[in-house]
């Protein structure tokens, strides 16, 4: 970097501190070396200049290159990431219910009367009155294995619009799948 202007070498700077931001407010880097991805990053930089010529590096020369990595950096309208301070408080681990936007509420409003609704109200009634095992003589739920099975379903369905599908651990996608291949070999 003995080719650089004081300017460039700050605003490479600044975009690998808004890039540790990112990487820190990023679920899914928790397992990522963050340092090692930075001067991956100060390495790309350098390398992408490097072959575009510039022996003395300017910020507009700089720029270019850093608007293929994160568009929009450096312009008025740039975001910001959160950078978390020592003072500040911790970033939540639980992000809640589903926010549901207003042109999907029908097909949220029919995953909950298709996918909890019915099969609950299914259960119930062949639990309570058995019209089908005194119509046909397969009875669809002989034993209480098969209550649990099918109460899955709903159970599983409702905890899946609840929450956000990524944050449940692997007991509870054990649960799913068996809730999934219940609900095949009840439909075939």
């Amino acid at each position: 970097m003995n080719n650089w202007s004081d300017e460039a070498r700050n605003e490479l700077e600044r975009f690998l501190i808004a890039e540790r931001g990112w990487l820190a407010q990023d679920p899914d880097s928790d397992d990522v070396d963050h340092e090692e991805v930075i001067a991956d990053l100060r390495a790309h930089v350098r390398e992408e200049l490097r072959m575009r010529g510039h022996l003395h590096v300017e910020p507009k020369h700089l720029h270019k290159v850093l608007q293929l990595l994160r568009p929009g950096f450096g312009t008025p309208d740039e975001v910001e990431p959160f950078v978390a301070s020592p003072t500040s408080a911790p970033r939540p681990t639980h992000r809640g219910p589903i926010k549901v936007k207003p042109e999907s509420r029908w097909f949220f409003s029919a995953s909950w009367a298709f996918g909890v609704i019915l099969p609950a109200l299914a259960l119930f009634l062949e639990l309570g009155s058995h019209p089908l095992k005194d119509g046909i003589s397969l009875d669809p739920i002989p034993g209480p294995i098969n209550v649990f099975l099918i109460a899955l379903v709903p159970i599983m369905n409702m905890v899946m619009l609840l929450r956000d599908c990524r944050e449940l651990g692997r007991i509870s996608m054990g649960f799913a799948g068996a809730a999934l291949t219940t609900t095949i070999l009840y439909s075939v």
